[in-house]
């Protein structure tokens, strides 16, 4: 007996559906809500949440933690700072509009990251496990 026309057998079937919804949750999380995606494109979020998501908490904990500590002690902003500062593709004066702050107020707020974080956050592979990080954070809420 033939059911349909696939080379998938039922297990291939369901790792594909569970991919499929692990995809749909990251383009809702990002805000995306029309194209055609394959799920290959958004791999590094799903394998992040998908395969290890106790050893994807403790990154996130490490790297954002001190900012949270820090924001919640002096009544800051540092994370959504940063994470605006990423986002608005490191420009200060976006990241200000964005934010509907002064230019200054950013500058300062990235001044006190280098206390919290250390300088070396805005080196290349920091600030890129630092953008992991904050993007996965953003994303969290809706696993």
């Amino acid at each position: 007996m033939i059911i349909s026309d696939t080379d998938y057998d039922r297990k291939q079937l369901r790792t594909a559906e569970d991919e499929m919804w692990s995809c749909i949750r990251v383009l809702n999380s990002l805000g995306i809500s029309e194209g055609i995606f394959a799920p290959e494109d958004f791999a590094p979020y799903t394998a992040m949440f998908g395969t290890a998501p106790e050893q994807t908490e403790r990154f996130m904990h490490r790297m954002l933690e001190p900012l949270r500590r820090w924001d919640r002690t002096h009544s800051a902003e540092l994370l959504s700072t940063l994470r605006e500062y990423f986002e608005s593709g490191m420009s200060i004066r976006r990241t200000a509009t964005q934010m509907s702050v002064h230019v200054n107020t950013v500058k300062q707020r990235l001044e006190r990251a280098d206390l919290v974080l250390g300088q070396e956050w805005k080196t290349p592979d920091r600030a890129f496990r630092l953008q992991v990080a904050l993007r996965l954070d953003k994303l969290k809420s809706s696993f």
